[in-house]
């Protein structure tokens, strides 16, 4: 409404404007000014009114707030009230209170109640006493074997032994001329190699020269350093072990042992290791593994694995 009143007034001010400029009237332009004076003042009495009314609104609103308090103070005093009939309404149908009698026989044992729910776990109590000791168990599995031991210095010589009865004659095995290596036995140049190389076949030097002998064969005879280096390199794939060759001192001074078809010969070319050989009742040659394969002499009765060879 205000709008719409200064909007009428404002197109009034401008037809008045207008219309003194283009007729030049004074009557005219005070009848406008006069128009225009009373709409100012009809403006000015609504914008009256509207105040009071905002503050009437306030003051209404200021009042419903008041009720609304009061409505919820009677509702709870009615509440209380409501309350206090209802005690005294069954005051009434009970009575007072009478004089407290003796009590009565106990009554006969009720069934039991379902069981409760868990309660909150306990502090740990304290440790008790150790208990005596148990049974002594079953001895487990053995357990793996372990790495092997680096090898312990070298002992002194023993004592010689007693000379042994002499033997019964062997028998002399037939030379068999082979012109290829059997089955088993690996060449390498004019010579059949057979490395027994297994961790069950080691055995003395004599029982190893006799399984050579049953194969028309001899123990390895190593003359020359291509020969000893082609026969490590073959060993080394086999694991750590040691391997008799025929070489003995058995008839004074270092030989190699016959065959069927090869004939018992002084030992020329060596590789003994340095300090070796050391003589005494060690008076077999073998490959020593801790020493890099080089020659040692041993007790010709200790077990190791051997080479049998054939010539071709």
């Amino acid at each position: 409404m205000i709008q719409f009143l200064v909007m009428y007034g404002m197109i009034v001010s401008t037809h008045c404007q207008l219309t003194t400029t283009l007729t030049n009237s004074s009557y005219k332009q005070a009848v406008c000014l006069n128009v225009f004076s009373e709409m100012q003042e009809n403006i000015h009495r609504k914008n009256q009114e509207i105040d009071k009314l905002k503050e009437t609104t306030e003051e209404t609103q200021q009042a419903m707030s008041e009720l609304v308090a009061d409505i919820t103070n009677l509702t709870t005093q009615n509440t209380r009230l409501h309350d206090d009939v209802q005690e005294m309404r069954a005051w009434r149908r009970t009575g007072r209170k009478g004089d407290t009698d003796s009590p009565g026989m106990k009554g006969s044992k009720g069934s039991p109640g379902s069981p409760g729910i868990n309660g909150i776990p306990g502090s740990p109590g304290l440790k008790g006493s150790p208990g005596s000791p148990g049974m002594k168990g079953n001895a487990g599995f053995p357990g793996l074997q372990g790495i092997p031991g680096s090898p312990g210095m070298k002992g002194n010589p023993g004592s010689q032994g007693i000379k042994g009865s002499t033997g019964s004659p062997g028998i002399n095995a037939r030379c068999r001329k082979e012109t290829r290596c059997p089955v088993d036995f690996t060449q390498n140049q004019r010579s059949c190699y057979l490395f027994v190389h297994s961790s069950g076949a080691a055995t003395t030097w004599f029982q190893a020269n006799s399984f050579c002998f049953s194969h028309s064969a001899h123990l390895v005879a190593i003359e020359s350093s291509s020969e000893h280096q082609y026969i490590v390199n073959r060993i080394r794939g086999y694991g750590a072990k040691n391997y008799w060759t025929g070489g003995n001192n058995l008839a004074g001074g270092y030989m190699w042992s016959g065959g069927p078809c090869f004939t018992a010969k002084p030992v020329v070319y060596t590789k003994w290791v340095r300090g070796e050989p050391s003589g005494g009742h060690e008076k077999c040659i073998h490959l020593w593994n801790h020493r890099s394969l080089d020659w040692n002499d041993a007790p010709c009765t200790d077990n190791m694995n051997f080479i049998c060879e054939i010539n071709l």
